[in-house]
């Protein structure tokens, strides 16, 4: 199957899949050893997935350029989700190995930090006793940093960039003119 891909898409797919996995690990490593508020951090987190899909739009981009300005939408849509692949494999494993391994007490702090700050903005828009209580005892009673958790996660990022991809291919194709 990848036997058959375009080795264009391939190289493109290969190199900003890892440029996105290195920004976005170096950002887990750096929340995670120096400053974990970074974890529940709305700008930063909004800047990350703003930069994945950046990085996801340039692959296509560079693939396309490399192959004379024309691309398919099937390979337009590989690049850019096997860019999200690779960089999701990564990043998955990265973070199951800090929490689960390097510093086990750090999913604790962390799912803190976020509780606060998510009963912190339900208050600001005038959030229920109910609701916060109920806001509580999901974050409480979801650990987000098991290795489970990282799983399902990764297959929900999956979807996502699957989403992302169809969008990024249906912007970027351009078909070769056929000349008889």
């Amino acid at each position: 199957m990848l036997s058959d891909i375009n080795p264009f898409v391939k190289s493109e797919a290969s190199r900003w899949g890892l440029t996105m996995a290195a920004v976005n690990v170096g950002f887990y490593l750096i929340a995670f050893f120096i400053n974990r508020e970074l974890f529940a951090n709305f700008w930063a987190t909004t800047f990350l997935l703003l930069f994945n899909l950046a990085i996801m739009t340039v692959a296509a981009l560079m693939a396309k350029q490399k192959m004379e300005g024309f691309i398919e939408f099937k390979e337009a849509f590989s690049v850019s989700f096997l860019a999200g692949l690779i960089s999701s494999i990564l990043i998955t494993f990265v973070v199951i190995i800090m929490f689960n391994f390097v510093d086990t007490n750090a999913a604790a702090e962390v799912q803190d930090i976020i509780l606060e700050r998510t009963i912190a903005m339900a208050e600001r828009f005038g959030g229920s006793t109910d609701q916060l209580d109920e806001i509580a005892t999901q974050i409480t009673e979801n650990n987000s940093f098991s290795t489970g958790s990282q799983v399902k996660g990764f297959f929900r990022g999956l979807i996502l960039y699957a989403i992302i991809s169809l969008i990024i291919a249906a912007f970027m194709k351009k078909t070769r003119p056929f000349h008889e």
